[in-house]
């Protein structure tokens, strides 16, 4: 049977695993997990909590991101970049993309 715990968002909205839950991921898994390993997890909704977690992600991530770009340009509108441009490394990295057979 699953435990649940939380997570906790620092200031950048990033999660952290409490103690309490590495240890229920580590008796899942059946072993440490190694370093880069990759581990697949489900979120279980909750009613409206998840979605209020995902709107403070989103929230904090427009602020702390979003915002100051935004800002940065209209005080610099050179330091902007031309949409042919993104375009072009967006197409580069799906080819890459695609390349790596995902």
């Amino acid at each position: 049977m699953t435990e649940p715990f939380d997570l906790v968002f620092d200031e950048t909205g990033t999660p952290h695993v409490p103690a309490s839950g590495v240890a229920l991921l580590r008796a899942q898994l059946g072993h440490d997990p190694h370093p880069g390993e990759t581990v697949s997890v489900a979120l279980v909704d909750d009613g409206d909590q998840m979605s209020d977690i995902a709107d403070d992600v989103i929230d904090n991530w427009l602020r702390t991101e979003v915002l100051p770009s935004i800002q940065e340009v209209r005080a610099d509108p050179s330091k902007m970049i031309p949409a042919e441009v993104v375009y072009a490394e967006l197409d580069e990295l799906h080819a890459q993309w695609l390349a790596a057979g995902r």
